[in-house]
């Protein structure tokens, strides 16, 4: 590991000191969208997206073309980007990649505004001490992009500078609460029990329009406190516990130990002053709290009533835990409308965004349910966890695509798998696929959860059975009476889980993802089953007699192949072992937790005993966000073959093969920040290149996810293009590196590992 890391920062270097523009052709895998997905008759527009679990939702215009487009994050998944290929009034949003590789890494929240009315969409997240904000500008292609700005941070009466909080895993709200014509901050205070004011003092101040200026107005805003209870304190008298940061503003409240809230501001009943909803961490509603300031002329916003159900036209949130409300003309017709979805994990992974459509105007909003699969239903969404699987099921020449899931959220709080099948329907025109069904050979009736398809030959019967992984390490058997192997299998399942030739059950620990193929090259298939633990637990066939099923235990190490960093418990490998490219060889590739897919050779002559070479830890450039399964074919028949990959969302992402131009010399290609190792255990290594280092000196910070400083380390010497920060006695967690040299900034998160 060492070794990959010196050569990595030897080519980075290498690539930084040229100051010769060259090019590079480049064969990697890009995000695709062509491959067609039809269910009920319709084109899926959104089928290649990844799914979703606990999406939140922006619009900005992201291809310049005057019509907002969809912006929607998940922490655990990233930004997707869809563009509006319907009108500016009437919006329809079809799954684009391209514009995803823009934006910044977002941490935690998304809030996309115009914070600077240039009417160029700006960019606010986390970021590392509560509220990060970045300036959006076009690039000559037309093509949003974002640039940092700065941390918000405002100025307390004695001088000194605190930072606006946010609490971890909230969501906060981003209005122009008082009118003023900027916007204001508001997130629940340290322990959650009330909302604080950030106002944006800028117009006070006198600053340009590409400013803000924080100052904390009220740390009780709206005179509410929430409790452990499912209501909020109305009418709450608040005590001071700080000092005003700006002329005229009182402080008050009293500390609180509950935390997990998600804020929307709105002018619910269009009276000019604003309400809000709030989704709370334990409990599975969405709370509506209404604001009597105009009403009654209260001289600070005041909420007065509160609906712990809210249920807009009759129809309430069901099965939701925490959630979340996002205000926004999602339809494009200049009103707007309502979207909840869940911020909790946990809970309801496939019926998890509910749209209510404004049916009234701006200036009278009426809210009237629509859907609780609001843009799923355009999806490839298999609930939480997702595994491919691409085999010529109805005999037609052409690869199926089976689908697995971990499962969909019940409502007693448990998870039922399912398997998936779409037929491919391509022609010489098209390349698609046509779902069939979502609950193939009926395995939902099982309640079982998890469920990791694998197909082939272990009876050396010469049909192909199914094999099903489960999430507990144990696996279904599905034999095939089919009368032929020519002929559709006619899989049914065996009673009992998969035992080996001793008759006791096989069981790998938790995560059984299997996979058949004739490792030892014996001419019989033998069975490679990945797990939690990112290793390969090998059984060898040992039939001796046609229709014989016999497989004896070998190894839980096979090659030592491992889909894990050295120091991380769990790797969740799921193994595919097939043809990649055109030179005929085969590989191992392992999908992982983290999301990168792990090459390795070293195989193909029946070793089963040594080492296996790990080639790639991020094969040919593809990156999902969490918990990769592989699946690999030629389906378009060009000679390439294309990467289908499932994830943690319950989605699929599918991935093409093409060539691409980089320049390399004055612009690498990679970045000018790299930090290694990462996992790290005891110590980690910053280095720049020399065009990063634009003043005296490179200040190196590392925050912890609560934005409290752990580290620091400045260079102030112009040669120096590396530094190096203790870890060893920080405890096992994520942690952000800042590395400042002028203006340029970067913040890469970092993961401490002990042993």
């Amino acid at each position: 590991m060492v070794r990959r890391y010196c050569f990595g920062l030897t080519l980075f270097v290498l690539f930084l000191a040229s100051t010769i523009p060259l090019y590079a052709q480049e064969w990697k895998y890009r995000a695709d969208n062509s491959v067609k997905v039809y269910a009920n008759d319709k084109p899926q527009t959104m089928a290649w997206c990844g799914g979703v679990n606990t999406p939140q939702f922006a619009l900005a215009d992201l291809n310049r073309d005057g019509k907002n487009d969809l912006v929607i994050f998940e922490q655990s998944v990233g930004v997707r980007t869809f563009i509006n290929t319907g009108t500016a009034a009437n919006a329809i949003y079809t799954y684009a990649s391209l514009y995803e590789q823009y934006f910044p890494v977002v941490n935690e929240y998304l809030k996309l505004v115009d914070y600077n009315k240039d009417n160029v969409t700006d960019l606010i997240h986390r970021g590392r001490t509560g509220f990060s904000v970045y300036k959006g500008y076009y690039g000559a292609d037309n093509r949003l992009r974002f640039s940092f700005y700065k941390d918000l941070y405002y100025t307390t009466p004695n001088g000194g500078t605190i930072n606006v909080y946010c609490e971890p895993n909230d969501i906060p709200s981003v209005e122009d609460v008082d009118g003023d014509g900027d916007l204001d901050f508001f997130s629940y205070s340290i322990g959650g029990g009330y909302v604080s004011f950030y106002k944006n003092c800028r117009v006070e101040h006198g600053l340009p329009a590409d400013s803000i200026k924080i100052c904390l107005s009220d740390n009780c805003w709206g005179k509410v406190y929430q409790g452990y209870e499912r209501t909020q304190s109305l009418g709450t008298g608040c005590s001071n516990f700080g000092t005003s940061s700006c002329k005229g503003c009182e402080l008050s409240g009293n500390k609180t130990t509950h935390t997990g809230n998600t804020l929307c501001l709105l002018d619910y009943d269009s009276d000019s002053d604003f309400d809000f909803f709030n989704g709370n961490n334990a409990f599975p509603d969405i709370q509506l709290l209404t604001n009597g300031k105009r009403e009654h002329g209260y001289s600070i916003d005041t909420m007065i009533t509160q609906d712990t159900l809210w249920d807009a036209g009759g129809v309430q949130l069901s099965n939701m835990l925490w959630p979340a409300a996002f205000w926004l003309d999602v339809d494009g017709d200049g009103d707007k409308d309502l979207l909840f979805s869940p911020h909790g994990s946990g809970t309801e992974n496939y019926r998890c965004i509910t749209y209510y459509k404004n049916t009234g105007t701006a200036s009278a909003p009426s809210y009237t349910y629509q859907s609780d699969t609001f843009l799923i239903d355009q999806m490839i969404d298999a609930g939480t966890g997702s595994y491919p699987m691409l085999y010529d099921y109805n005999r037609d020449g052409k690869p199926d695509l089976f689908i697995g899931s971990q499962g969909y959220h019940q409502t007693n709080g448990t998870f039922r798998s399912r398997l998936s099948y779409c037929e491919n329907t391509s022609t010489e025109a098209d390349v698609s696929f046509t779902l069939r069904t979502k609950d193939f050979l009926n395995i939902s009736s099982l309640s079982i959860t998890g469920a990791i398809p694998t197909i082939g030959d272990l009876s050396r019967d010469g049909k192909d059975d199914l094999l099903i992984g489960k999430l507990d390490g144990t696996i279904l058997l599905y034999r095939n009476y089919a009368a032929s192997a020519n002929d559709i299998p006619d899989w049914r399942l065996e009673a009992g889980n998969l035992k080996d030739n001793t008759g006791a059950e096989i069981n790998v620990g938790g995560f059984a993802a299997p996979f058949i193929y004739d490792i030892d090259k014996d001419g019989q298939n033998d069975l490679i089953i990945g797990n939690r633990f990112g290793t390969l637990v090998y059984y060898k066939n040992v039939s001796t007699v046609a229709g014989q099923l016999a497989l004896e235990y070998k190894t839980d190490t096979l090659g030592g192949a491992r889909s894990a960093p050295p120091f991380s418990a769990y790797g969740y490998s799921v193994p595919f072992i097939g043809k990649l490219d055109d030179s005929g060889k085969e590989y191992l590739l392992l999908g992982s937790q983290s999301g990168a897919l792990y090459r390795y050779d070293g195989f193909q002559d029946g070793n089963v005993s040594g080492t296996y070479t790990r080639l790639d830890e991020e094969y040919k450039g593809i990156k999902i966000p969490s918990m990769s399964s592989p699946a690999v074919a030629d389906l378009d028949g060009d000679g390439n073959y294309e990467i289908i990959s499932g994830n943690v969302a319950g989605g699929l992402k599918l991935f093409k093969l093409s060539q691409m131009e980089e320049e390399i010399g004055e612009t690498p290609i990679t970045d000018d920040v790299i930090v290694f190792p990462n996992p790290a255990n005891r110590r980690v290594t910053i280095a720049w290149g020399k065009s990063f280092n634009t003043s005296s000196h490179v200040d190196v910070i590392l925050f912890n996810s609560m934005g409290q400083k752990v580290a620091q380390d400045t260079i102030s010497l112009p040669s120096v293009l590396s530094a190096n920060l203790d870890v060893g006695y920080l405890s096992s967690g994520v942690y952000y590196c800042v590395v400042l040299s002028g203006k340029n900034r970067r913040s890469i998160p970092v993961v401490v590992n002990r042993l």
